[in-house]
């Protein structure tokens, strides 16, 4: 379904330059893509319930997580080749190196030891996610995954990558000069991917998330429901539910944060 997401970031994913955030289509391709990539692990154990999976993610007291997305994950660094003093094997990496290729879904402060934390990788090594996981708490390496198969792209998907992707999702980088640019005639059909779910607990307050509760507080007050539902026939209980569900979130995630910090002016009856 297509889905608008007011929390992610301000610049957009560096590998995807031709994405338009204000079309659904394309917005909810990218978070497809982060969701069942998150939801990878569960989904291939098969006895595993999708709840017991996320209860170990997040504290009962606060539920909410945030999500992190490399897409396409770029490809290790190569060492120098033996001539010139290396092995040419892959380089070390952290999560720090991964930052500028992470887009935040959901504007929410990151800890790296934050012990609810899942990263999953699809198209890299294990090798590479033990390294990726050293900055990481030793229970979100446990919860962390990877599979080295990449994930291939769902007919039709949106091709907003940029030109330095390649066909089967390779950036083509300084370190990876053997990558040929992909010709503008040509879709990217697979991609590396990894995302990073985080829960809530010990991030902070989502500044993104106080904002869209005043938003959706503001406009149940307005009367935006009615018009909802004479135009749309969504109703006003509907409404209702929505903002209550997102006061609830809101309170889960800074329970130690005042309502009123977020402009809450009494009743909600509208």
């Amino acid at each position: 379904a297509p889905l608008a997401v007011p929390l992610w970031s301000a610049q957009g994913p560096p590998a995807l330059p031709g994405l338009r955030r204000e079309v659904p289509y394309e917005a909810s391709a990218l978070i497809g893509v982060a969701l069942q990539n998150v939801t990878l692990p569960y989904r291939l154990k098969g006895s595993q319930r999708p709840s017991s999976f996320l209860s170990a993610l997040t504290p009962s007291h606060r539920p909410v997580c945030g999500i992190l997305q490399a897409f396409p994950l770029p490809e290790s660094p190569a060492q120098p080749s033996p001539e010139h003093g290396g092995n040419g094997g892959q380089c070390r990496q952290t999560l720090d190196s991964l930052s500028s290729h992470f887009f935040d879904l959901c504007a929410m402060p990151v800890g790296l030891m934050n012990q609810h934390t899942s990263l999953v990788l699809r198209g890299a090594s294990p090798r590479r996610l033990v390294s990726l996981c050293s900055a990481l708490s030793p229970p979100a390496l446990r919860l962390s995954f990877c599979r080295e198969a990449v994930l291939p792209m769902p007919l039709p998907f949106p091709q907003v990558f940029g030109p330095a992707v390649s066909r089967k999702g390779i950036l083509a980088e300084a370190s990876y000069p053997s990558v040929a640019p992909r010709d503008e005639s040509q879709e990217v059909v697979s991609a590396p991917v990894a995302t990073l779910l985080h829960a809530a607990s010990g991030a902070g307050r989502s500044v993104a998330l106080g904002r869209m509760a005043v938003a959706a507080r503001s406009a149940w007050k307005s009367g935006v429901s009615r018009l909802l539902e004479s135009k749309y026939g969504v109703e006003g209980d509907e409404f209702r539910e929505v903002v209550e569900a997102i006061t609830e979130q809101l309170e889960c995630s800074a329970a130690d944060v005042d309502d009123g910090d977020y402009g809450d002016d009494g009743d909600d009856s509208g």
